[in-house]
């Protein structure tokens, strides 16, 4: 699973608008997902993930700390990954 700041800082040169545009490609191509997902505001762990962004609900259930998180950009983060949900290497 890769963010997009960890693409981007790794591709280097590479643009964001350029590495944008070659991920959804790839998405469109079904061989990568694109997740959507809620981190804990205290452990910055990964507490629920969404396959559309518009899914996600204002508030969610922390089960690291067992409290309602208050949902902001600081906490969501685009996960990618392999369509398998794996990553291959060749």
């Amino acid at each position: 699973q890769f963010t997009v700041r960890l693409l981007e800082q790794r591709l280097r040169p590479v643009s964001l608008p350029s590495l944008a545009i070659a991920l959804a490609e790839l998405q469109v191509e079904g061989l990568v997902d694109r997740i959507t997902r809620v981190e804990s505001t205290e452990s910055r762990g990964g507490i629920r993930d969404f396959v559309w962004p518009e899914s996600v609900p204002d508030t969610v259930f922390d089960w690291r700390t067992g409290k309602d998180v208050d949902v902001t950009t600081d906490n969501v983060s685009l996960i990618f990954q392999s369509h398998s949900g794996r990553l291959e290497h060749a």
